[in-house]
């Protein structure tokens, strides 16, 4: 019988040739196994990223790189409809609102609304419209839970990090193990996909 060192859990050995899985089946901690398979007499922890606390759900699907493009695409659109709407009645109440081409009207337009929609989104619903059209939101990496405000507030500073050297904090999450940009990995979220109540939907 060996104990998982991450959460403890006992798994009982084998004399009947069934070679014992690398991975352990509460926590999802991956091990590379010792010398001997068939009795498994040796577990030891792989030198990979750490794995999820016991609390986070084992049958997860991971949201993957060109849906998360396709996410990022509809939120794209959206906004720029929403921003559209917006400008005309800034330009129709304008000067009792500032005019779109006005220094303060752009700043509103290009960053005070979509940070602001993109939070609110996050902050009700764990996920912006695109997100929701593929049944996707984001949780703690760790527990599976709602993250904190936080942590949705410095996702969303991450951002920046993960657009540098040409987007390859966004190019991450095709070849992270569960996904990750460089924004999720800061932030200690990840994105999944939505399953019943496997996994909660607000705050």
């Amino acid at each position: 019988m060996k104990i998982c060192p991450q959460c403890g859990y006992e798994r009982v050995s084998r004399e009947d040739g069934y070679i014992p899985p690398t991975q352990c089946p509460r926590c999802g901690t991956s091990y590379t196994e010792g010398l001997d398979q068939a009795t498994g007499s040796s577990w030891e922890v792989s030198q990979g990223e750490p794995s999820p606390q016991e609390g986070f759900p084992q049958q997860v699907e991971y949201v993957g790189f060109w849906a998360r493009v396709v996410a990022s695409v509809i939120d794209s659109v959206l906004y720029f409809i929403a921003a559209a709407f917006l400008a005309i009645i800034m330009t129709m109440a304008h000067p009792l609102l500032p005019s779109p081409q006005d220094p303060l009207g752009n700043l509103f337009l290009s960053l005070i609304f979509p940070v602001a929609a993109t939070l609110f989104f996050w902050f009700k619903f764990l996920a912006t419209p695109g997100k929701m059209v593929l049944s996707a939101i984001i949780v703690d990496a760790r527990t599976g839970g709602v993250p904190t405000k936080a942590q949705f507030a410095g996702r969303y500073l991450a951002y920046t990090l993960s657009g540098l050297a040409l987007g390859l904090g966004f190019l991450w999450v095709a070849f992270d193990r569960r996904k990750q940009g460089w924004h999720d990995k800061l932030a200690g979220t990840v994105v999944v996909r939505k399953q019943g109540s496997l996994f909660p939907t607000d705050q």
